[in-house]
């Protein structure tokens, strides 16, 4: 049985404390994020105050800039979704659809960016001579490719089972459903 969590009845928070005291949270994790993240970027591009190898800060600059997406493109929706207490898309299918998409790819993108900084390290490590022609623009070039190639996952999903995408009470997000056991183009 799975259960529908956009019904506001069953799933919204019972008291407007609890609400409140979420709110107030997510408000603390976006301004650290944003004043984190575009200190990062800063101290990177115009001080060069990482005196590490030029990979490794290109990768930290698209992890920063990352960060900034998710808390602008993410976290402040849910925000807003919760001081109003209801659906910020007013139950639009596109608005959801969207913030699905950007979600998806945000955290596809982070998790491909980090481990791409992991893997350059234990390369820098393993193999020191044979990276030192390494350059930031390669690792640039890189980013750019983890961007582009990260939308796919979200745009196959969508393509595959927009359906299922409802907008969740429990964490003021969309989000997708559990599948039933057999859908349109899949069995389990």
């Amino acid at each position: 049985m799975t259960y529908n969590f956009s019904n506001h009845t069953l799933f919204a928070y019972e008291s407007a404390t609890e609400r409140h005291v979420h709110a107030a949270w997510l408000v603390f994790v976006i301004l650290c994020s944003f004043l984190g993240d575009s200190t990062i970027l800063v101290a990177s591009i115009r001080y060069n105050a990482f005196k590490l190898h030029g990979m490794m800060v290109a990768f930290i600059q698209h992890i920063a800039v990352c960060d900034l997406l998710h808390s602008a493109a993410t976290s402040l929706p849910v925000l807003i979704s919760m001081i109003r207490d209801d659906d910020s898309s007013g139950g639009n299918k596109i608005l959801n659809y969207t913030r699905f998409f950007v979600s998806y790819y945000i955290f596809t993108v982070s998790a491909f960016l980090i481990s791409a900084l992991t893997l350059s390290k234990l390369l820098l490590l393993k193999y020191p001579f044979k990276t030192r022609s390494w350059t930031n623009t390669l690792a640039h070039g890189i980013g750019v490719g983890i961007w582009i190639a990260s939308l796919s996952v979200p745009t196959l999903h969508l393509l595959v089972d927009k359906d299922a995408i409802i907008f969740d009470y429990r964490i003021h997000t969309a989000r997708t459903t559990i599948p039933p056991r057999c859908g349109k183009y899949y069995c389990r």
